[in-house]
This record gives C-alpha cells, structure tokens and sequence, in this order.
C-alpha cells in the first residue's frame, strides 16, 4: 500500500519532553522545516502545485483540514516544532509583530544566494508564501524580486550560477537524486533549490558530488 501524506509527514517526526513535534526533514536557511510532497500523491490542487511547504504550514494543513488564511505562527517559539497545538492562525502583521517581539526583525537580512532563490521562487510562488519562508515581509521579497534591491546579485538569464557546486548541501544532493529519481523534472527540481536546471541535471546524473550517498 503506497504511503499517505500523514504517514509520510509523521515518518519525518519526533516528539520532545517539552510537548513539540520537532521535524527531522529538510529545513531552509532561517531553521523552518521544509517537505517535498512527492508527485504519486494525491494532495489536491494547491499542494498539486505547491511540492517543496513549509512543515508547519503542511501540520496545519494535516491537523486542520486547510491552510492558514496567512501565516502559521508557533506559541512555542520553536521554528521546527509541528505540533499543531503549538500553532496558530495569525495575519501577516501578527507574524511581523511576532518577529520583533522575539528578537526576528521582519526585515531581517539575507543572504546573496538567498536573494537569488527568492527570485528563482517567483516563477511558482506567491510574494506572502515566500516573505513566510524567509521572515521577511512581503514588500521586502517585492523589492528583492524586482531589483529595486540587490540589484547587483544574478543575472536575468541563469540567475543559479552564481551558486558553485559547493553552495549546494550533502542534504540537497540527496534531495535532488531522490526527486529526480521519482521522475520530476530537471527545472521543477532546480526552481525549488534555486540552481539551474544543468547544475540539477549533472547532480542527479552523478557527473557531480559523486561523493555524496544518500
């Protein structure tokens, strides 16, 4: 019997003394865990078009039979934690003031190879999905993406080269064989990591890190 996306989701999880359902998968560079919902499973339209979600987001999700209005925020102040008695609905400016409050300025700085997942993001995310993921606000990802920020970071045409071989985690190699092994294409793989889909194609080819084993 082929997995469910509960089963699939509670694999990747462990339970802590202090009550948090800490996730054990992927996680992005401001420490939120991340899941990729693989092709084979049928998770309806949004999440059909939505593969690489935010692990709180995709508890709420499971626990709540739909996505938070606008943002997932953790009563706890654990980034990693799942437990969706640890979460709650909140706006945007409730996430913004939940920043300041524990010290996560909304315009809180990022990184050069950020900048160019960010842009890399646009093309299958909205502005709020992303500013969510990164803890910045959403006119800050509207001035990254249209280069009235970091407007020296990239190129239009193959912005991924900036990333070298070895920007690229042991993690997201694995991530990357694994997802093209399952028969995802080259550039759905490379707009979720933020490389271009060649660097993809020579990773998951072996022609590249071929040191790295799952």
């Amino acid at each position: 019997m082929s997995e469910t996306l509960e089963e699939l989701f509670l694999s990747k999880c462990r339970s802590s003394p202090n009550g948090c359902l800490l996730w054990e998968g992927n996680q992005n560079s401001r420490g939120y865990g991340l899941m990729y919902v693989p092709v084979a499973i049928d998770c309806g339209s949004w999440l059909s078009n939505h593969r690489m979600v935010l692990a709180h987001r995709l508890a709420w999700f499971l626990g709540n039979g739909s996505f938070p209005e606008q943002c997932a925020l953790h009563r706890c102040d654990t980034p990693l934690c799942v437990n969706v008695a640890h979460l709650f609905d909140g706006s945007r400016k409730d996430n913004a003031r939940d920043m300041v409050r524990k010290g996560r300025a909304p315009h809180s700085k990022i990184t050069p190879l950020e900048v160019i997942e960010i842009r890399a993001m646009r093309t299958h995310a909205t502005r709020a999905e992303i500013a969510e993921r990164f803890g910045i606000t959403v006119d800050h990802v509207s001035k990254v993406t249209s280069r009235t920020r970091w407007s020296g970071v990239g190129g239009r045409e193959g912005e991924g080269c900036f990333y070298g071989w070895r920007k690229i985690s042991p993690r997201q190699v694995i991530e990357i064989r694994t997802r093209h092994a399952a028969g995802e294409a080259f550039a759905s793989i490379a707009r979720d990591i933020g490389v271009h889909a060649r660097t993809v194609s020579r990773i998951a080819k072996g022609q590249t890190r071929r040191t790295v084993r799952s």
